[in-house]
């Protein structure tokens, strides 16, 4: 692990295997007697990190119609939008412009990146999932990453950078809604921490994210039958090869016969106990989400390469299997995912416009997922999309941009009223592309504010304020912004 994920991590304990849970002999919650296929029937909400700081106006971009605007922008901003090596359009921004489609959302026309199918689709239908497009957040007064990840994944833009050991915004959620975070991120994020008390800032010391990397081969130890002949042998976890398959059933069976057999000892050291019911609970749990997906569907997509990203593509598989099946198992209330690729300095065209289609594309990822939720489960889903901050509004000469405080944040869900919540491109950006060296969007509305909206919505009260565990007096919010609208 490197420096910026340790730092990411905060010092966390959850191990690296397929299920991980934390809070050593204090999990029998997660203890069910028997597991059934149950979908999400409760509010819940799936965190989407977009981890590096995505440039949000690289997938929305100004109307023609707003002559003076995007006149400045495509003057300003044309070399984060056409590869190293091609040609500079010198003024013709006519095929830049063509890759974008129109979309009028509530009167208000704006484009979006053509390849971004499924969202234009949503944003222009009310028959599928609403989509609020929330401009000029911001949720730290930092530019630095892990600085801001922490802020975001806290939930207070203005934490400190060695600020560690706080609960994060999404365990103090969970925690309101008498449930638990489930991260499906290679390592947790801060925000699954669960608070020490309810709505408390400090991080419990007990507790651990539960980490579910794969839900179908979530168990501790795989007790699969090693007799398989090579030639009946049809599937096997992601990543493993046939050999693999065999040498990690004969050591899971071998693993699970240590661990009972110390579990049988008339006397056992009060740590080794710690850990051998730290096993056993995992094991059950392991079984109880077996038990749980036994004979369900997976997620159908169209190809192996259905996603260009394969660590999203898994957790797009594990995030079906959860809301689908498994939420009664985990007690699921809310979900962490992510996905890296967006710190785009650099040939930004090429680094994240094939995260923007994996991400919004027809019969790509959230396409593909939400097609194949069941309706009780859509309909108690609540997906939230941010990064640690955005770009800069001028893109540099390496053909990217650089950091920048202000973002832009999105909202989806059957519950969501789709719109467009803030300006969307401030006129007073026109001068300022043209004489600011390094303008950004300017942060008009604090993180907790879309927190405590999102808070009050899960737990169906106006008792947010109980996550985001601060005052929101005297925190930055847009005039006329409209967040009491932003449900249904």
């Amino acid at each position: 692990m490197n420096r910026r994920d340790f730092l990411k991590t905060s010092f966390s304990s959850a191990l690296g295997s397929r299920l991980a849970l934390g809070s050593l002999g204090a999990t029998s919650a997660l203890l069910s007697s028997r597991a059934f296929a149950t979908p999400l029937a409760q509010r819940s909400v799936v965190q989407l990190t977009l981890d590096g700081g995505p440039d949000f106006r690289h997938l929305f971009v100004p109307h023609p119609d707003n002559t003076a605007y995007e006149t400045a922008f495509w003057q300003h901003n044309h070399r984060a939008h056409i590869a190293r090596g091609d040609a500079d359009p010198n003024g013709n921004y006519s095929t830049l412009r063509a890759r974008y489609s129109d979309v009028e959302v509530d009167g208000q026309l704006f484009r979006v990146f053509s390849e971004a199918g499924w969202l234009i689709d949503q944003l222009s239908s009310n028959t599928g999932v609403g989509v609020a497009v929330i401009c000029n957040v911001v949720g730290s007064a930092s530019r630095d990453h892990v600085h801001s990840l922490l802020a975001m994944d806290y939930g207070r833009h203005d934490a400190l950078a060695d600020e560690y050991g706080r609960s994060g915004w999404g365990g103090r959620l969970a925690d309101a809604l008498n449930g638990r975070v489930i991260s499906l991120t290679r390592t947790p994020r801060n925000l699954c921490y669960m608070p020490e008390s309810t709505g408390s800032n400090e991080r419990s010391p007990t507790d651990n994210p539960l980490t579910i990397l794969d839900a179908r081969t979530a168990g501790l130890f795989d007790h699969r039958s090693i007799a398989i002949g090579e030639d009946e042998l049809t599937w096997i976890p992601a990543g493993e090869s046939k050999h693999e398959f065999h040498w990690n059933a004969h050591m899971s069976r071998a693993m699970s016969s240590y661990y009972q057999g110390l579990g049988q000892r008339a006397t056992v050291n009060h740590r080794i106990e710690r850990v051998i019911d730290h096993e056993r609970t995992l094991r059950r749990v392991g079984e109880d989400l077996a038990d749980a997906l036994n004979g369900q569907a997976v997620l159908e997509t169209p190809a192996d390469t259905w996603l260009n990203n394969g660590d999203f593509a898994r957790q797009m598989r594990t995030l079906h299997d959860m809301l689908n099946y498994g939420s009664t198992a985990l007690d699921l209330r809310v979900a962490s995912i992510d996905m890296g690729g967006w710190d785009s300095h650099d040939g930004q065209k090429a680094m994240i416009e094939k995260n923007f289609i994996d991400l919004f594309g027809h019969n790509k990822g959230l396409h593909t997922l939400f097609d194949q939720l069941d309706s009780t489960a859509k309909q108690n889903t609540l997906l939230v999309i941010n990064g640690e901050f955005g770009r800069q509004i001028k893109s540099n000469f390496d053909f990217g941009t650089d950091h920048g405080r202000g973002n832009t944040m999105l909202v989806i869900g059957q519950g969501v009223r789709t719109g467009v919540y803030g300006e969307m491109f401030p006129s007073d950006e026109i001068e300022r592309m043209a004489t600011e060296p390094s303008p950004e969007i300017i942060g008009r509305t604090t993180i907790e504010h879309l927190h405590k909206a999102i808070a009050d919505w899960a737990t169906q009260s106006n008792s947010g304020l109980n996550v985001v565990n601060r005052s929101l007096d005297g925190l930055a919010l847009e005039s006329d912004l409209g967040l009491d609208q932003l449900f249904l």
